[in-house]
């Protein structure tokens, strides 16, 4: 009871618990015991009633620290394990077994052939994916579609290296990555599971940005998403790359997943979809290097496009805007390109280098009979971005022999998450003091210099931000360690 032991209890504290000293138990304890013993015992812990008193300490810090555990684990930000598996079932939630790499694919074939989701290729190094959006090859012969490896986890997927038909579909010629795969991951670690349930309380609103977030990652499969808006009248650079967003539009970026259960948690989000303006119809003349826009029938411009048209020359990518605004839809655009064209129509389709535009059509799920709306909803499928990592070690001949392929594993485990840490991920800040830590936790031997990380070989910078349609991704190969 309350009052009869000298031991001090755990205290509870507006900041959480504090446990007493294993040494102020040990007191407390002696103490205890003196006072049961009439007084005068002996305290020395070589003797017998010392070595009672060092084992009733140890028993009684052994279950402050249960007792302290425990109370952690009713903690959303520490909890782990089972603890935190049930406190995701609050919000509806289970922890995701993994996800698969996915990767952009350029199919080429005969015109009017189906690729539908389902359709396998294999890599190089004998892993075999799945496509996740049905397409259709067009009048040009090519289209770009997203596969998924056939198994969860951080499988590496260079760029050319998905370069075979697994399954042969009539008038389907060949398939290849021009960029690297996002690598998959393994069972939800705590960190990422803990980040999706925060990002999830907003999941039983309609039509916030949040809920489009929660919902898209809710979607099996997917990696990585972000959802942004645009409130003005104009176009707003976003990120490095300088991604133009729609105006008064809903952006939503998305890493793997099906593309029709994507576009379905999107749609039962918005109840409007959400748009991306690919289309350009005008007319308008170029000089040197300056396209003037005279009117526009459809759509706005962006920085990143190629033009076409009778009233400029083919292949002039927009640099950058002159006078041109989307409020007016009229004024001058810089160009890659310096020739001369009078008055023409002026034409645009795509989007920046390497992003892709996922169009799907969604049927509303509404009661309706037959015939059953169905309207389209776009989304982006960003760009594999490599980063790349230059690290100097101290050279010793304490250093393991294979100290090089250590810190490239744990540089490539720290980005993808895999070490329990939050993956690099669309949109993020990715920072090179991140990696000293992982790097650090080689062994006591590994003095690190320097790590610079960057979108180019030979990086230089201490931080990168990437883009809202830049997914990070990095191997073996983009890790330089040098021993200095």
């Amino acid at each position: 009871m309350a009052g009869t032991s000298s031991v001090p209890p755990i205290q509870f504290t507006l900041t959480g618990l504090v446990l007493p000293e294993e040494s102020d138990i040990l007191a407390g304890v002696q103490a205890d015991q003196n006072a049961a013993f009439g007084g005068n015992l002996n305290p020395a812990l070589n003797t017998p009633q010392g070595q009672l008193a060092t084992s009733q300490s140890a028993c009684i810090a052994n279950a402050n620290a249960t007792f302290a555990e425990f109370v952690n684990q009713v903690d959303p930000d520490t909890a782990d394990g089972f603890m935190q598996d049930a406190i995701a079932r609050i919000y509806f939630l289970t922890r995701q077994p993994g996800t698969p790499t996915a990767v952009q694919c350029l199919i080429t074939g005969l015109f009017g052939t189906v690729i539908p989701v389902g359709a396998q290729a294999i890599d190089t190094s004998g892993n075999i994916y799945i496509c996740t959006q049905e397409g259709t090859i067009p009048s040009g012969g090519s289209i770009t579609l997203s596969f998924a490896n056939q198994v969860n986890g951080p499988v590496g997927c260079p760029a050319n290296t998905l370069n075979a038909i697994y399954q042969a579909i009539p008038g389907w010629d060949s398939i290849n990555n021009p960029a690297d795969g996002v690598e998959g991951t393994n069972v939800e670690t705590r960190a990422a599971f803990e980040f999706r349930r925060k990002n999830s309380v907003a999941s039983g609103a309609n039509g916030s940005m949040p809920s489009i977030y929660a919902a898209v990652f809710a979607v099996p499969g997917v990696i990585d998403a972000y959802v942004t808006q645009n409130n003005t009248l104009s176009v707003v650079a976003v990120g490095s790359t300088n991604f133009p967003v729609t105006p008064k539009s809903v952006y939503v970026a998305v890493v793997g997943g099906a593309s029709e259960a994507v576009a379905t948690a999107i749609w039962n989000n918005t109840n409007v979809g959400a748009e991306y303006q690919s289309t350009f119809t005008g007319t308008g003349s170029q000089a040197a290097g300056v396209v003037t826009i005279s009117a526009t029938s459809v759509g706005h411009l962006q920085v990143g496009q190629v033009l076409s048209g009778t009233g400029v020359s083919a292949g002039s990518v927009i640099t950058s805007f002159g006078t041109y605004t989307v409020a007016l839809g009229t004024g001058t655009v810089n160009v890659s390109t310096s020739a001369t064209h009078s008055s023409g129509t002026v034409l645009v389709a795509g989007s920046t280098v390497g992003a892709t535009i996922v169009h799907e059509q969604v049927t509303d799920p509404s009661p309706y009979q037959i015939p059953i709306p169905t309207y389209p909803v776009n989304y982006i499928s960003p760009a594999s971005t490599p980063i790349f990592f230059a690290v100097q070690i101290a050279s010793s001949t304490s250093l393991p022999a294979n100290i090089v392929s250590l810190v490239q594993q744990a540089i490539l485990a720290s980005f993808n998450g895999t070490d329990g840490s939050l993956r690099a991920r669309i949109a993020s800040l990715v920072l090179a003091s991140k990696f000293y830590g992982p790097v650090s936790l080689i062994g006591p031997e590994v003095s690190i210099l320097s790590i610079l990380i960057g979108l180019s070989a030979s990086p230089t910078q201490t931080s990168v931000q990437m883009g809202i349609d830049q997914a990070p991704v990095t191997d073996v190969a983009h890790i330089s360690v040098t021993l200095i």
